[in-house]
C-alpha cells in the first residue's frame, strides 16, 4: 500500500495517511466539485445571455414601435392642419352668411316698430331661433336706432325665451332691458334679469305668453 500525505485548506491543521485509492477518489470528488462549480457559472452566464438577448429584442420591438406611432403623428398631424385651415375657412363663411341674415332680418323687423310712450317699440314673437342669433339682430337694431326697444319672445321646445334690448336713448330715457324680460318671465313661471341696454329671460307656460307681450307693452307705453 502506498502511503501518501494529503493537506487540506490553506494550510495544514492535520495530517492523514491515505492508500493510493483514497487519494484518487479525493482528486476524483473535488475535480467533480469544480465541474459542477463551472457547469454552474457556465449555465448562470447563459441564462444572464439569454435574459440580455430577450431584453434586447424587446428594446428593438419597442423603438420599431415608437418609430411606427411617430409617422402616424405626423400623417395624423397632417390631416389635422389640413381639417383645421378648411374649417377654419368654412367658419369665416357660415359667420359671413349668418351677418347676411341677421342684417336681412334687422331691416325687414324695423319696419315693424311702432311708438310707445317715447320709445320705438319691436314686441315680436318668434319660433325656433337661437338666442345668440336673437341678440346679434338686437345689435344690429340698435345700431340703426338708438331709440329703439326689442322685445322678443323665442317659442322652442315648450319653453320660452325673451331677449330684449334698448338703444342708447331709450336707456337714458328709463328703459331697463333687464326688468323687462324679468317682469315677463315671471308672467310665465321662469324667471332671469340682465343689463339695461340687453338681457335673456326664460318662461314655462307658453300659454301666458300674449299677457306677457300686454304687459311689456303697457310698460313702455309709461316711459
Amino acid at each position: 500500500m502506498i502511503m501518501t500525505n494529503l493537506y487540506m485548506g490553506s494550510h495544514v491543521t492535520n495530517e492523514r495517511f491515505l492508500s493510493k485509492d483514497q487519494v484518487i477518489a479525493e482528486l476524483k470528488s473535488r475535480i467533480d466539485c469544480l465541474e459542477n462549480e463551472k457547469v454552474r457559472r457556465c449555465n448562470e452566464n447563459i441564462n444572464r445571455m439569454s435574459e440580455n438577448m430577450q431584453l434586447h429584442q424587446e428594446l428593438e420591438q419597442a423603438q420599431e414601435e415608437i418609430s411606427y406611432l411617430k409617422h402616424e403623428l405626423k400623417i395624423s398631424k397632417k390631416y389635422i392642419d389640413f381639417w383645421e385651415d378648411n374649417y377654419s375657412e368654412s367658419r369665416k363663411e357660415i359667420e359671413q352668411l349668418k351677418n347676411q341674415i341677421f342684417a336681412l332680418k334687422s331691416n325687414e323687423w324695423v319696419n315693424e316698430t311702432v311708438s310707445l310712450g317715447s320709445v320705438n317699440a319691436l314686441i315680436k314673437k318668434v319660433e325656433g331661433m337661437d338666442a345668440g342669433a336673437l341678440k346679434d339682430i338686437v345689435s344690429n337694431l340698435k345700431a340703426k336706432d338708438p331709440n329703439i326697444v326689442c322685445f322678443f319672445g323665442n317659442v322652442s321646445n315648450d319653453k320660452i325665451v325673451f331677449v330684449s334690448g334698448a338703444g342708447k336713448d331709450a336707456v337714458s330715457k328709463g328703459v331697463h332691458a333687464g326688468q323687462l324680460v324679468k317682469k315677463a318671465a315671471q308672467l310665465c313661471s321662469g324667471n332671469g334679469g340682465g343689463k339695461p341696454d340687453m338681457a335673456q329671460a326664460g318662461g314655462k307656460d307658453i300659454s301666458k305668453l300674449n299677457e306677457a307681450f300686454e304687459a311689456i307693452k303697457s310698460e313702455l307705453a309709461n316711459i
